[in-house]
């Protein structure tokens, strides 16, 4: 999501909860974000355990948070969003604000960006994300996750989301997105997920963008 993230301030500090349970980590750990930028370390990458299946790119143990988003859904649902400065995105879902009642994580790397050259071609990414399944250039077939993929056709969902680039606390700017889940199964009840968006920064030019993304389980990072 290059055009969503701003470089944050230096100086990170590194804080590391090596055990309990996910919604305790991540809400330790966004207590620390709150005032500092903090760092990710991967113990054993998805990429890694499905080896050349998966285009999921994750070349690194370690990842630098530089921005963070928080989305709060209409159904009541929170959306905790964590950057690095190449864009990387690991993405928590709660049931609450702070962030103690984990329901999924997931890590995201991005995959293509295009900015739309008119209503036309904005109306043709919208077709693609109401569609059963999505398919993209260098990329085998995905089949929607959300909703399931019973439906021939199937909306998209909107939010917004406040983007926050330093320590103050208070949201840097808000970008508003149209997307949808998509996912393909991976040898050994593995999965792995394509994110389709469509973003729009306030004052900024709408673009389309696809990342890349597998789900996490608590053993394999620490905060």
């Amino acid at each position: 999501m290059r055009v969503m993230i701003n470089k944050a301030q230096t100086d990170p500090k590194r804080i590391v909860f090596t055990e309990g349970e996910e919604g305790k980590i991540l809400r330790e750990s966004r207590g620390e974000v709150q005032k500092s930028i903090n760092i990710l370390e991967f113990i054993a990458g998805e990429s890694r355990r499905f080896g050349g299946e998966t285009k999921f790119p994750l070349e690194r143990d370690t990842l630098e948070i530089t921005a963070q988003g928080l989305v709060e859904l209409n159904e009541g649902g929170f959306v905790h969003r964590f950057y690095t400065d190449d864009h990387m995105m690991f993405q928590a879902v709660s049931n609450d604000r702070a962030g103690a009642d984990v329901t999924d994580v997931t890590l995201f790397a991005p995959w293509d960006s295009a900015y739309p050259g008119g209503a036309a071609e904005r109306a043709a990414w919208r077709r693609r994300l109401q569609a059963r399944t999505f398919t993209w250039s260098g990329l085998p077939e995905y089949r929607r996750f959300w909703f399931g993929d019973e439906a021939e056709s199937q909306d998209p969902v909107s939010f917004w989301e406040d983007l926050h680039d330093d320590r103050d606390g208070v949201p840097d700017r808000r970008i508003f997105q149209t997307c949808m889940l998509f996912a393909r199964e991976l040898p050994g009840e593995g999965r792995e997920l394509l994110l389709a968006i469509e973003q729009e920064s306030e004052g900024e030019a709408v673009s389309h963008e696809l990342m890349i993304g597998v789900p996490l389980e608590v053993g394999e990072f620490r905060a």
